[in-house]
């Protein structure tokens, strides 16, 4: 594994065989988080540059003098390409190198999309401020990162005198280096892409031998319904309520994305827009969704999504689940601004019968900033019911006995 996933380390307790991980990261990432890598699935932990660099190559490659991967896998999306590369190199299964170069770049998917069978909003590639105002004609646009994640300085703009204040803070944004190193320079692309307003879902999918294997829509929310500028998501249900009709469309789509990128083997996170035109390709992944997605699918199917990567990648046979027995949700707690001075309810939250589990990144005392990104989200509860009408009242009745009080 290059870069730790602790969702996916956790998962893999459960695998049927004994599994012994071994993990690359990058030292200064190491040394910010340390407690991350003490995980007790990790077998042995070393260290080597893999964030656009190739110097992680030969420190594998001597690994494997003595250690024989069956599978490499990436635990974020900054070692999606690394893993890639690695896996090719000693002839492990990998998805194709047009998909992972889609994958891992925005304006590299949309120029690959551009004769397919799918529907994307229209873009540019983005380099100075001048070609961003050339792009905005007045109609509302998207700036984005090309080879980012997590939201980072994904900024909405409607408005002429926007446009330098957004590409000063979209290429402003950087995580931490618990997530990205800061003692070297990295290259960062931008795109513009026109506004697609709509339902927002995902579709996450197992693929062996390049066809699919499991699908399944998440429905999404983001801070930008609530009129923020801002993309970061602030929940998620799984499988989305959603019409056939929209459903068969989006599975159409995923798979001719599959077919023509030539995926071959792996797990996607596909991001999506659904409106009256059809559904539109905004982004995909390949590698595991975060957000507790594959926490959801496993809470709503039964199907431990991780073990079914595994496998596609170890060439196994993969039993699809067929359909859901429950309906769940993940939600993240969105607070105005101001400082915290008590979190009411607590013990509402902690004896509901429906929550699986819950987690408040705030305590009392803190200054609560507006949400910009995925990595400053204050909290969540994950809960699960029988259908969605009964999942809607939940997650309404915890929003209403847990309550932040903010001055």
């Amino acid at each position: 594994m290059i870069s730790v996933n602790r969702s996916f380390l956790n998962f893999l307790k459960g695998y049927p065989e004994k599994i012994n991980v071994y993990v690359l990261e990058e030292d200064e990432i190491v040394e910010a988080n340390p407690e991350k890598y003490s995980n007790s699935m990790i077998t042995e932990l070393r260290t080597g540059n893999y964030q656009q660099n190739i110097q992680f190559i030969d420190v594998l490659n001597d690994w494997y003098k003595t250690v024989k991967f069956d599978a490499v896998v990436p635990g974020s999306e900054y070692s999606v390409h690394a893993a890639h590369l690695f896996a090719k190199s000693i002839g492990l299964k990998t998805s194709g190198t047009k998909a992972i170069d889609g994958f891992t770049n925005k304006l590299n998917l949309r120029r690959l999309c551009s004769n397919l069978n799918i529907l994307q909003p229209k873009f540019s590639q983005i380099n100075t401020l001048n070609d961003l105002c050339t792009f905005f004609t007045g109609t509302p646009i998207v700036l984005k990162p090309a080879n980012r994640q997590a939201s980072m300085g994904v900024i909405f703009i409607n408005k002429e005198e926007d446009l330098h204040s957004a590409w000063v803070e979209s290429k402003n944004s950087i995580e931490d280096n618990k997530v990205v190193v800061h003692s070297r320079e990295l290259q960062w692309e931008y795109i513009a892409e026109e506004f697609i307003d709509g339902i927002e879902v995902s579709v996450e999918s197992i693929v062996k031998d390049n066809n699919s294997v499991f699908h399944n829509v998440t429905l999404k929310k983001t801070i930008h319904n609530s009129n923020s500028k801002y993309f970061a998501e602030t929940g998620h249900i799984v499988p989305a309520d959603i019409p056939f009709s929209q459903y068969s469309q989006l599975i159409k789509s995923k798979n001719e994305l599959i077919k023509n990128l030539d995926v071959g083997f792996g797990l996607l996170h596909s991001e999506w827009k659904i409106n009256e035109s059809g559904a539109y390709l905004i982004e995909c992944a390949g590698r595991a969704p975060g957000d507790m997605i594959p926490e959801l699918i496993y809470e709503s199917y039964k199907f431990n999504i991780y073990e079914a990567y595994l496998k596609s990648l170890l060439n196994k046979e993969i039993e699809n689940p067929g359909k859901n027995t429950y309906i769940s949700s993940i939600n993240y707690f969105e607070l105005k601004k101001g400082r915290l001075i008590e979190i009411r309810g607590k013990s509402y939250l902690a004896n509901h019968p429906s929550v699986v589990s819950y987690n408040f990144n705030v305590k009392e005392g803190d200054e609560i900033k507006e949400i910009t990104n995925s990595w400053n989200r204050l909290g969540y509860f994950l809960v699960k019911a029988k259908t969605h009408e009964e999942l809607k009242q939940i997650v309404q009745d915890i929003n209403k006995n847990v309550e932040f009080m903010i001055v």
